[in-house]
């Protein structure tokens, strides 16, 4: 996204080392967003397990929006409609069977709730959820932020 432009710094983000080929400024970022959320779990193993359940849970949300949006595509007819591309690997049923296998595996192995502790705040309980949806507004935010103007797109008045 950084090549792109699509994020704040991208062209500090999208620089490659002419002597390693890597991107080095992301590895920092990360490796520096990682330290900090080391510093704030420190002594904290609870919200390690929070934050633990948080990535699961994105990474399976992820998954299941692709394979979701795969399955519908084959529900449509996808591959095999007159005019499709040529060369399309097609399974054919076993392909739309695998498809809803993977959706319903994806969908199954979310993290569960625990219920409240009695060693923290209620709103413990949501974290996963909550840090999904806080996720998706930044995301969203940022997406926003990050619009480049669109070029004239002509007026339509006479």
């Amino acid at each position: 996204m950084g090549r792109d432009g699509a994020l704040p710094c991208a062209p500090a983000l999208a620089r490659v080392s002419a002597r390693t080929r890597t991107p080095v400024a992301p590895a920092i970022v990360i490796g520096a967003l990682a330290c900090g959320m080391l510093v704030v779990n420190y002594g904290e193993a609870q919200l390690f397990v929070l934050i633990t359940e948080t990535a699961v849970l994105l990474v399976n949300l992820s998954y299941l929006l692709v394979t979701s949006g795969m399955l519908l595509r084959r529900l449509r007819g996808w591959p095999g409609r007159p005019g499709a591309a040529s060369g399309v690997l097609s399974l054919g049923r076993a392909g739309l069977a695998r498809r809803g296998r993977g959706v319903g595996s994806r969908s199954s192995s979310t993290p569960r709730g625990r219920g409240t502790t009695a060693a923290g705040p209620p709103w413990l309980s949501y974290f996963p959820v909550l840090g999904v949806a806080s996720a998706s507004v930044a995301g969203l935010g940022l997406l926003v932020a990050m619009q480049k103007p669109s070029e004239s797109r002509g007026d339509v008045s006479e």
